[in-house]
């Protein structure tokens, strides 16, 4: 296991200065978080693919910049992707809450104008 675990620190160059990334590694982690932030965006749904509210379209924002970060070595990979996951599934509580809750919802969303 602990070869495993060093064959992948080394192929994603874990560890390393940003700097120091090659080609290979930075393609290796641009794969990794492009897989990953897809199957997070799948794991909480389609919902603000589609729809783009103004808090969707913060959240793609957000995880477009924070998943750049897991690339280029200027975050730790597997934390920024924990955090994105973190994100997506703050995002679908809060839909759900707003969904259920008519205050909260006016809350977050505000009232429309007339």
């Amino acid at each position: 296991m602990g070869e495993i675990w060093e064959t992948i620190r080394g192929a994603l160059a874990l560890g390393e200065e940003p700097k120091a990334f090659s080609t290979f590694e930075m393609s290796l982690r641009a794969i990794l978080v492009y897989v990953a932030g897809w199957a997070i965006l799948r794991a909480g749904g389609n919902r603000f693919l589609g729809r783009e509210t103004a808090f969707d379209i913060v959240l793609g924002f957000v995880l477009g910049s924070t998943l750049s970060r897991a690339i280029n070595g200027s975050a730790p990979l597997f934390v920024t992707l924990a955090a994105c996951a973190l994100l997506v599934l703050l995002h679908q509580a809060l839909a759900w809450l707003t969904y259920h809750s008519h205050g909260f919802g006016v809350f977050l969303k505000g009232r429309a104008r007339r």
